[in-house]
């Protein structure tokens, strides 16, 4: 019963913020000052969300710890995490505030991931609304577990958007900037850097046949494919650091999740239905959109490769974002396309978010929901 409470109750923040966010996005640009409120409430909302939780995601313990060294004036941690999260937790722990360190991660997160929806999408209300939508169903769950990562890849997802929309001087140095800035969170920012190329031919490539974009894609297939051999080769080369402790088990067994099987499925449709719509005008963002999302495939093949270790399955998280902004753009087919195809395409993504929205919760262990105001034992430090 507390599980399907804690769905409703996630269900209701959702809405809510959705909603507000809808009628914020609406406002523009004749009441901005409204609009702004009204976003920033639905910002706000799921980050409260976050902040007041109490054991609820698989790493709240972890940064517990973290928290109540730092106010015993221990070590934070037995390594070393990066600076900026680093801040927030010290800054945290001098106030004495844990709900101040979950709000302040999940604030930032939950802005860059709306500012990337607003970017891509030119403002249109109703797919930033449901961008948003489906970025708290799928994504915000997992932010409850992989906190800095989380920030780290909404921050990504902003750059992605950049280059989408305009590969200019001016949005690669904000890339830059952003990528930077989300490194300073999590390592994890840095393996954007892999994939700007991709986006670099998504915008430019005009070769017949688009025969550098396929190049480029197998290469990026078969890298991920022949992994263990690369792995073996270069084991001893490569600069793992910290993260060679995700490779120490490596035994060669491979299972792709069956999340990342789900998160594929839109890419797959997505390609059907520009095949079959080819000969009509379509908007050319999409379509250089589709391309960037289906290098999720390769890389769920490089995750299926690591599957044992759970840590990992987090690389799917970088192009997760470009499977959302493509799911909210088949949830709202122009009225002109057939009604079969804007039909179909509503229950394909009904269910992909509905399936993710659950098994996120529980892979990060989101459920039961439970706030620091009804807590029954106590995380001070032990003297």
């Amino acid at each position: 019963m507390e599980r399907i409470v804690s769905i409703l109750l996630y269900l209701l923040i959702f809405a809510t913020s959705t909603a507000l966010i809808y009628q914020g996005a609406s406002a523009f640009p004749k009441k901005k000052k409204l609009g702004i409120l009204l976003i920033t409430l639905g910002i706000l909302a799921p980050s409260i969300m976050a902040g007041i939780r109490y054991k609820v995601g698989v790493d709240f313990s972890a940064y517990m710890e973290m928290f109540n060294n730092v106010k015993a004036g221990r070590p934070m941690y037995f390594r070393a995490i990066e600076p900026l999260s680093t801040l927030i937790i010290i800054i945290s722990a001098y106030l004495h505030n844990s709900f101040l360190m979950f709000f302040s991660f999940s604030l930032i997160t939950n802005l860059c991931f709306f500012l990337a929806f607003w970017r891509f999408f030119k403002k249109d209300k109703k797919r930033v609304a449901l961008a948003f939508l489906f970025y708290l169903c799928i994504l915000f769950p997992t932010t409850l577990n992989a906190v800095r990562s989380g920030v780290a890849t909404s921050m990504v997802a902003l750059v992605f958007a950049y280059l989408l929309r305009d590969w200019s001087k001016t949005s690669i140095i904000k890339g830059v900037i952003l990528i930077i800035a989300g490194a300073l969170f999590h390592k994890i920012a840095l393996l954007a850097i892999v994939f700007i190329p991709i986006f670099w031919l998504a915008k430019f490539d005009k070769s017949k046949n688009n025969k550098r974009k396929m190049i480029l894609w197998a290469a990026y297939f078969l890298a991920a494919t022949l992994f263990p051999l690369i792995y073996f080769v270069a084991q001893d080369i490569l600069p793992l650091g910290d993260y060679a402790r995700y490779l120490a088990k490596f035994s060669g067994e491979f299972s792709v999740p069956l999340a990342n099987i789900a998160m594929s499925i839109p890419i797959f449709y997505a390609g059907a239905y520009l095949y079959k719509n080819r000969s009509t005008k379509k908007d050319q963002t999409i379509s250089e959109l589709l391309y960037c999302a289906t290098f999720y495939i390769p890389l769920s093949i490089l995750v299926g490769w690591l599957t044992y270790t759970s840590g990992i399955s987090r690389l799917s998280f970088l192009l997760e974002p470009l499977i959302i902004m493509l799911m909210a753009h088949l949830a709202t087919l122009p009225a002109k396309t057939a009604k079969a195809w804007r039909i179909s395409a509503v229950i394909c993504v009904s269910l992909v978010v509905g399936l993710m929205f659950i098994r996120n919760l529980n892979w990060s262990k989101a459920l039961p929901y439970q706030t620091i105001f009804y807590t029954e034992v106590s995380y001070a430090p032990k003297n």
